[in-house]
């Protein structure tokens, strides 16, 4: 008797088939089809975009402004030691994502504050991997400005020390933003930090970068664009202003095992005065008469 072919269902030959069904087709059309910002194309930058190009997303906005460097390289999947001081980050994730996926990257070789208007259009959501405090304070600022215009966009903020590891996920406008839990004198030393970089032609950096490792940069884009998803696929709600799961932080030490989570009140006082003017929102009245009190801070 002769031996039948064995063919592959027709399941095993879609590759987004286990997506569509964890998701649902509607949801992961939605997340297919999402306006995403990625600011930071270094180590987070790089699990952001390739968690997002698994997941089936079609096209992203990846805003960096730096080379790459070998150091780069031990925890940056699209980084090659041949790419060392010669390519843009955001050029080289463009250049090796297409090898394994049809993610399309629009990529801006620029700091976020010199980025064109067209990067803010239309915006689903914004996704930040950066390790630069100044960077987010713009980024907030931006945020909230639309959120003026009645734009509202979820932002995502991860960042990392060592072992440990937190995530946002902010409306900022809504929730509480970036900078609500900053002191107005750490930002006036950011800014001045910042003034003094820009206007000293031979300022050079001479503190090294924390210790880090591929593992941990994992874990954080990974909760990232896990609670990314969430907020993409219910895009309706997030157009009621009444998404759950907004206004929280996430912590986690992978060494000591200690976990936490829960909101982040808003705080009247913000450094941001962006932040503080949208109290006199009534939807935004409306919205924490719901979920919460204003910090008392």
């Amino acid at each position: 008797m002769e031996n039948d072919e064995i063919t592959l269902n027709y399941y095993d030959e879609d590759r987004h088939d286990r997506t569509t069904r964890f998701f649902g087709k509607d949801e992961f059309e939605k997340l297919q089809n999402s306006k995403i910002l990625v600011v930071g194309a270094g180590a987070i930058g790089n699990e952001i975009i390739k968690n997002f190009a698994l997941l089936g997303v079609k096209e992203v906005r990846l805003v960096d402004f730096d080379k790459v460097n070998k150091s780069n390289v031990n925890r940056c999947v699209f980084f090659r030691e041949a790419d060392h001081d010669k390519l843009y980050k955001v050029d080289a994730v463009k250049q090796r994502v297409a090898e394994m996926s049809n993610l399309k990257v629009i990529g801006y070789n620029c700091r976020i504050e010199e980025a064109p208007e067209e990067v803010w259009q239309d915006l689903d959501l914004v996704i930040v991997g950066v390790d630069n405090d100044y960077a987010r304070m713009l980024i907030n600022a931006k945020i909230l400005t639309l959120a003026m215009d009645d734009k509202i966009i979820p932002i995502i903020n991860g960042a990392m020390a060592l072992t440990f590891i937190e995530c946002e996920v902010l409306l900022p406008g809504s929730t509480a933003c970036l900078t609500c839990l900053w002191t107005e004198d750490y930002k006036e030393k950011l800014i001045k930090t910042q003034v003094v970089k820009s206007c000293d032609e031979f300022f050079i950096e001479v503190l090294p970068k924390f210790p880090a490792i591929s593992t941990f940069t994992s874990v954080v884009a990974g909760i990232m664009v896990a609670e990314a998803t969430k907020l993409l696929v219910l895009k309706e709600e997030r157009d009621k202003r009444d998404m759950v799961g907004t206004g929280y932080i996430i912590k986690y030490d992978l060494q000591s095992y200690e976990f936490s989570n829960g909101p982040v009140m808003r705080n009247r006082r913000c450094s941001e005065p962006f932040c503080r003017s949208t109290y006199d929102h009534e939807d935004y009245k409306k919205l924490w008469s719901k979920y919460g009190k204003f910090s008392k801070k």
